[in-house]
């Protein structure tokens, strides 16, 4: 990449509005056949933990501004 040292701008941290409970194990599950909310929010919660996480460890690292 040839920038080393070089800091990312601040991302703001996604709000999970979805409802459903993020997957500890970080894992998307398949979508069923026949459409099933709570496990479209489940999935929406892991994505949104994950990049908050992420986040997080860019910031705590000094790579991203806080």
């Amino acid at each position: 990449m040839g920038d080393a040292g070089r800091r990312v701008h601040k991302v703001t941290a996604l709000i999970d509005s979805s409802g459903g409970t993020a997957s500890v194990t970080n894992t998307i599950v398949d979508v069923p056949a026949a459409y099933d909310e709570a496990t479209l929010a489940a999935q929406l919660a892991t994505l949104a933990a994950t990049v908050n996480s992420l986040i997080t460890e860019l910031q705590d690292s000094g790579m991203m501004e806080v």
